[in-house]
């Protein structure tokens, strides 16, 4: 199957479902092309006639739809993107939550953060180095940092943290690489001490794990854009599930909750915004006391 903008609208409509049905990602009528090119070798490699055939087979085989919902993840990124966000982390967000949690009381002394859609890692790394350098964090907090993705390829390149230096150079500045990277033959690997506190997990955003626990900030970037309203709905609610009251949501510049739910309220700090998770329903406490986790003491 040649990379063609013409796929028959039958095949755009059974791709498009499959997609849907397993990761919410929309596929509108301009995406023959995206089908096309990334699933070609696939359809290939299966034998099959066309993409309505190939969808069919994966709905019985697991391994097969995840490589077909793999092949069609996007997965642009680079360290500290829009840039924006990271000064609003550490202006704001950790200034804000570690004072929640110190009035809350209680004993201790952890922040936990999730990094929703990491890609290949560029993104919770840059988290990782923003709250290493974070003046308020010192060596009586625990920090913690959950990256997940639904792209088993891209995990496998986080977990590694190795980056070429094409990919280094997109929003590495030369000193941040030399702290918190060795340099290699083919670029840059993170250093040990910067993946102390982050865990890996392959997650599906509407479709998460119970046991999965509640977090002080939540970075979702970039993510609501490729869904419908209906999904987008459904990530948002399932995000605020996890995130505790008081808690800070950061999402792309051009993703809006206005609409979607009303649990997360719109908050503004200077050229940037984030939504706060709303408290006061029944039950709900402030002070994250006995929330699973995982972390290491700010050094």
């Amino acid at each position: 199957m040649a990379a063609d903008p013409a796929l028959p609208p039958g095949e755009l409509r059974a791709a498009a479902a499959f997609v849907r049905q397993r990761c919410g990602v929309d596929l509108d009528d301009t995406k023959g092309y995206l089908v096309a090119g990334r699933w070609q070798e696939l359809l290939r490699e299966s034998g099959c006639a066309t993409v309505g055939d190939l969808c069919r087979r994966a709905a019985g085989d697991a391994d097969l739809a995840d490589r077909l919902i793999d092949a069609i993840c996007t997965k642009e990124t680079s360290f500290f993107r829009d840039s924006h966000p990271f000064e609003l982390l550490t202006r704001s967000l950790v200034p804000d939550q570690l004072a929640r949690l110190t009035a809350a009381g209680g004993s201790g002394r952890r922040l936990r953060l999730w990094c929703a859609a990491c890609s290949t890692g560029q993104e919770v790394y840059s988290l990782a180095m923003a709250l290493d350098r974070s003046p308020q964090l010192d060596s009586s907090w625990a920090t913690t940092v959950l990256a997940s993705d639904l792209s088993a390829t891209a995990l496998e390149r986080a977990r590694a943290g190795r980056y070429t230096q094409f990919e280094a150079d997109r929003g590495l500045s030369a000193e941040l690489r030399q702290r918190y990277f060795t340099a290699a033959s083919d670029g840059w690997t993170v250093i040990p001490r910067l993946r102390q506190g982050l865990r890996f997990a392959r997650l599906n955003l509407l479709d998460l794990p119970a046991g999965l626990g509640d977090f002080d900030i939540i970075f979702c970037r970039n993510v609501a854009t490729y869904f419908g309203p209906d999904d987008r709905g459904r990530l948002f609610e399932g995000l605020a599930d996890h995130l505790v009251p008081g808690g800070a949501l950061v999402v792309g510049a051009t993703e809006s909750l206005v609409g979607v739910t009303s649990r997360l309220d719109l908050c503004r700090q200077g050229r940037s915004s984030y939504y706060r998770r709303v408290a006061g329903a029944a039950g709900e406490g402030e002070d994250g006391a006995g929330r699973a986790g995982f972390g290491r003491r700010r050094r």
